[in-house]
């Protein structure tokens, strides 16, 4: 057997210090670089025992949006450059600056004013009866007012206008339903329906139950004064917009309640009067005119008669 051939080991070498330099007599260290210098700490101020660190509150969500919006619509340079003698006249004349881009087009928002709205609006239909003023809570309810004697709806009476958008705006305000941009993107379909939710929220607590009574000196009255029309304004928002609940809700002389029906049927049947025409006594002093009456009207006639007023119509044939 032939010997193996011999190997050579060898050692990895070894990495050797490099000699320092003596240090002189009366040399001080380095002192160390700003950036390596560690920043002190800022002093923390004492708090006194049982005091709280004031809070910021949290924003709401419709804030938030309205916020994100703010800072999404702000136009970059390259907006800005373009058409700049058009922009300046926009925004010398017009108001508004027409380099903001998408979703508003170069229109001036008002989103911050409708998030505040939103935020009012939301807070009231959210409310409880509860949470109600003392005089709002004894209101009589829309079922109580139809059950009194005068004025009491019946299938025979009614006359409606044909369904279209503007008599479904208030319910949906008071739906409770619309999110921040659902109420956002209603109230910029015209500035009534935002007129319509500013108002609502501004009445909400105002309280219209003086109107009921009777004035003494309404045969002195040249003009409605402000304050009964918002007043009555107050109460239509109540009861859903519906005017026949308002007129029953202050009765009086609105609603024929200063008759006295039982007096003058017993005096009719006293003098011998047929019981058929009693009962049709009865039915117009308590329920109203003509005996029967069911209609409906289109909007473009309910539009005119808004915008001209109850004019005869014989001077139209």
């Amino acid at each position: 057997m032939a010997p193996l051939p011999a190997t050579r080991v060898t050692s990895a070498p070894t990495r050797q210090a490099k000699p320092t330099a003596p240090r002189k007599r009366g040399a001080t260290k380095a002192a160390p670089t700003p950036a390596k210098r560690a920043k002190p700490a800022a002093p923390q101020k004492q708090s006194r025992p049982g005091a709280s660190m004031p809070t910021t509150a949290p924003l709401l969500p419709a804030t938030k949006v309205a916020r994100q919006w703010a800072g999404a619509m702000k136009p970059s340079a390259n907006e800005k450059a373009r058409h700049p003698h058009l922009h300046d006249y926009n925004d010398t004349y017009r108001g508004f600056d027409s380099a903001k881009c998408d979703p508003m087009q170069g229109k001036q928002s008002r989103d911050a004013s409708h998030a505040r709205l939103y935020e009012a609006h939301s807070s009231n239909v959210s409310k409880s009866a509860d949470d109600e003023p003392a005089w709002k809570q004894g209101l009589p309810s829309r079922a109580q007012l139809r059950a009194k004697t005068f004025g009491r709806p019946t299938t025979r009476h009614s006359f409606t206008q044909e369904a279209c958008f503007e008599t479904c705006t208030h319910a949906l305000l008071k739906s409770g339903c619309l999110d921040y941009y659902s109420f956002a993107a209603l109230c910029d379909t015209h500035p009534v329906v935002r007129h319509m939710a500013v108002m609502k929220n501004r009445l909400w607590s105002c309280d219209f139950t003086w109107i009921a009574y009777e004035d003494p000196e309404w045969r002195q009255q040249t003009t409605v004064p402000q304050s009964h029309a918002r007043a009555t304004l107050a109460a239509l928002y109540h009861y859903s917009m519906h005017a026949p609940d308002v007129l029953r809700f202050l009765g009086g002389t609105y609603a024929g309640e200063h008759r006295d029906t039982d007096s003058a049927v017993e005096q009719l049947t006293l003098h011998g009067i047929d019981p058929w025409l009693v009962t049709q006594c009865v039915r117009a002093t308590t329920t109203g005119c003509p005996n029967h009456l069911v209609a409906e009207t289109s909007r473009e006639n309910a539009l005119r008669h808004w915008r001209e007023g109850g004019k005869s119509p014989v001077s139209k044939i």
